[in-house]
């Protein structure tokens, strides 16, 4: 849910400093990407090992992490 939310309002926020729709869009997708070779890794690290618990708390840490560090985001903020 975290990340579908995230998913939506960087682009606004791009919009925000000035870029266009288009551009917004472009921008994510490095966040999509690295979306995607986490969740890569991380299912090949589960598919080998069998356990998953350890990866589903390393998750909430650095969704937290990242959710509370890109709330503090602004205008004015350094690109």
């Amino acid at each position: 849910m975290v990340f579908f939310g995230i998913s939506f309002y960087i682009p606004l926020y791009f919009q925000v400093l000035g870029r266009s729709a288009t551009g917004a869009g472009i921008s994510q997708i490095p966040y999509s990407l690295g979306g995607a070779a986490v969740a890569t890794i991380s299912g090949q690290i589960v598919s080998r090992t069998g356990r998953y618990r350890e990866q589903v708390w390393a998750a909430w840490f650095f969704m937290t992490l990242s959710t509370g560090l890109m709330i503090m985001l602004d205008d004015r903020s350094g690109q």
